[in-house]
């Protein structure tokens, strides 16, 4: 792993656990900053739809677990519980 892939994975992992971002702010960071792929391209290699897509990056879907995994499966990465801080 690159260390700009790594780097930028760990930003959006501590934006995400701070509650900065949301998971499609995050997922579409990801597909931009690491894949550069389009919507389109990304959902096809993930197994979502286009609008799922869509939905989840501009805030407006509501996924599953089970969607958001689909999604961030590519990044070595799973959606998980972690200690809320204070």
């Amino acid at each position: 792993m690159t260390q700009n892939r790594r780097q930028i994975m760990e930003e959006v992992e501590q934006q995400l656990n701070k509650g900065d971002i949301e998971f499609g702010e995050a997922i579409k960071t990801l597909r931009k900053d690491i894949t550069g792929l389009r919507q389109q391209e990304f959902a096809k290699l993930c197994g979502v739809s286009l609008r799922t897509l869509a939905q989840i990056e501009s805030g407006k879907g509501n996924p599953t677990i089970k969607t958001l995994n689909q999604l961030l499966r590519l990044f070595g990465m799973k959606v998980g519980i972690t200690m809320a801080r204070k």
